[in-house]
């Protein structure tokens, strides 16, 4: 026993001292000859690719001038692999699965090269690394094994990764949506994720024309002019939580899903609304009610002529809150406060304080005359509206932070500015917040502000495409007769308790789900599958 401690304790030293001998930099010329000099250096991601070239032949790289080698491959990846490289694990797991390498036990040997993988590609994505997210989205989304499926992480990481930098992110959203995968199927929202595809890795030079997602918007009538409106939905800011933090993890998503319901909602309320303004004609120009301005159809319309018109911001939403003018004067009373450094947000934040007809007939930062004003909550924040006596309506807006969820700290590194990389056994800068701290996303204020000049027409416009979704059945509450909310039953889950939605994974959360077994109709969804439901958020019945 004794010896055998001796042997492995050496080849830790070994692997140890080898280890330190390489290093890692993907900034490199990828033509055979540098990836040659680069392997011979040491560098790490140089090996792999070398693994690559003896892997995949001249699929993997054109300037590779000799044939498939298995064996020196798997020579390569292991190299790679010592160094705790996941994609080195990763691909051996994946030629013992393709039968490219020769084992008793294939299945087995490539299951613990896969348990190597999964775990490095956790340090990896703490550290920031797209490509090692993208990696643990197709993990959690059972590509290599069921052991791993997780369908909420799967999306999480997934909107972590195109967060990080990674295009081919948003199709993996995209698809989410398309195929009902921990969210509500809903084929319209999807292009919205295949249109942020489209622009993210055409800002990386990729041949976007060859990939499915341009494809699909090709069908469905867009064109490029129309990729940026299309995807303003998907700047979703997404805390990135600790891969060994999972409880947390599983409560962002679960937010981050609900926020994305209330988005894909205005998305197909914008889709509505663009075909009022286009095609429906003005009948009247008088005020149709005393806060909502009437269309100028003529103004709007001019622009619209000869391309799709911009979607609507989220905002709009708050159009249909009644006045609460008192709650928002709570909510605000310390903004102008916090916004004071920036002259043009502290003049807006203090539109807060009026309402009604107070300033009727003065000129604001806008140079147009006020007509009436309305402070009204609108989703996780206060919207100040401002009617204007030419018809054109402002709205501002100061929400909570979704990314630091208003503690101004960053939520990578909490506000230490570094983050402890457990392989090096050191600290090292945050890479979100670059040693700072702060939320990238609010810089520190702990809020977001976000402004918008409706034209004439557009209110109206976007009132009436809301209720013909409503009519359609497409809002979260449709799924339930009008007559329980009339009753006092909550509208979303029905009185159940719990959430329509079912979702595969749901254990150790703190929000205490209900658990389906299995074999026996859910009494929340009918469902015979074993799935989990989170409780309502709306009625928090339980």
């Amino acid at each position: 026993m004794k010896n055998i401690f001796t042997t492995l304790l050496l080849c830790a030293i070994a692997l140890s001292a080898k280890a330190q001998q390489m290093y890692e930099n993907k900034n490199i010329n990828y033509s055979f000859n540098v990836i040659e000099a680069e392997a011979a250096k040491g560098n790490v991601s140089a090996i792999k690719a070398l693994g690559d070239c003896y892997n995949y032949g001249r699929q993997s790289n054109a300037t590779y001038p000799g044939v498939v080698d298995y064996n020196k491959a798997l020579e390569c990846y292991k190299k790679s692999s010592d160094y705790g490289y996941p994609w080195g694990a990763w691909e051996i797991a994946r030629m013992y699965e393709a039968g490219k390498l020769k084992d008793a036990d294939a299945k087995k040997t490539a299951e613990m090269w896969h348990e190597k993988a999964f775990k490095e590609f956790k340090i990896y994505a703490d550290r920031g690394d797209a490509n090692a997210m993208d990696n643990l989205s197709e993990y959690y989304a059972g590509y290599n094994g069921d052991k791993y499926r997780d369908g909420l992480k799967n999306l999480y990481w997934s909107l972590c990764s195109l967060e990080a930098g990674n295009p081919s992110a948003a199709t993996n959203v995209a698809f989410c949506y398309t195929y009902e995968k921990e969210v509500e199927k809903d084929t319209v929202f999807a292009l919205a994720w295949h249109a942020r595809f489209c622009i993210e890795a055409a800002e990386k030079g990729w041949p976007v024309e060859k990939y499915l997602d341009y494809k699909k918007l090709a069908e469905a009538g867009y064109s490029k002019a129309d990729w940026k409106c299309l995807a303003e939905p998907t700047y979703l800011p997404i805390p990135r939580i600790l891969t060994q933090n999972e409880d947390s993890i599983n409560d962002v998503v679960i937010f981050a899903v609900d926020l994305l319901k209330t988005r894909a909602e205005d998305f197909r309320i914008a889709c509505r609304t663009h075909k009022h303004i286009t095609e429906t004609p003005a009948d009247n120009e008088s005020f149709t009610s005393s806060t909502i301005p009437s269309a100028t159809y003529q103004e709007t319309k001019t622009s619209t002529q000869k391309r799709k018109r911009n979607w609507l911001s989220a905002i709009g939403r708050a159009l249909d809150v009644v006045s609460s003018v008192a709650g928002g004067q709570n909510v605000m009373s310390a903004l102008s406060q916090s916004l004071s450094g920036n002259t043009a947000n502290a003049a807006m934040a203090q539109s807060f304080q009026y309402s009604g007809d107070q300033r009727k007939g003065q000129q604001d930062f806008n140079g147009r005359i006020i007509r009436n004003e309305l402070t009204a909550p609108c989703v996780y924040g206060q919207a100040h509206y401002t009617w204007y006596e030419d018809g054109y309506c402002f709205v501002y807006s100061v929400t909570t932070c979704v990314g630091c969820y208003g503690k101004k700290t960053c939520y990578l590194c909490n506000g230490q500015g570094k983050i402890y990389n457990s392989y090096f056994k050191n600290y090292q800068q945050c890479t979100i917040c670059q040693g700072s701290g702060r939320c990238k996303y609010c810089q520190g204020a702990g809020n977001q502000t976000m402004s918008k000049l409706w034209a004439p027409g557009e209110a109206e416009a976007y009132q009436a495409a809301k209720r013909e979704v409503a009519a359609d059945g497409y809002s979260s509450s449709s799924s339930f007769s009008s007559s329980s909310s009339s009753s006092g039953t909550c509208p979303k889950c029905g009185g159940k308790g719990y959430r329509p939605e079912s979702y595969t994974y749901a254990a150790g959360s703190s929000m205490a789900p209900y658990h389906n077994a299995g074999g026996t109709n859910c009494s929340i969804c009918n469902k015979a599958t074993d799935h989990y439901h989170y409780r309502c958020t709306e009625c928090k019945r339980h």
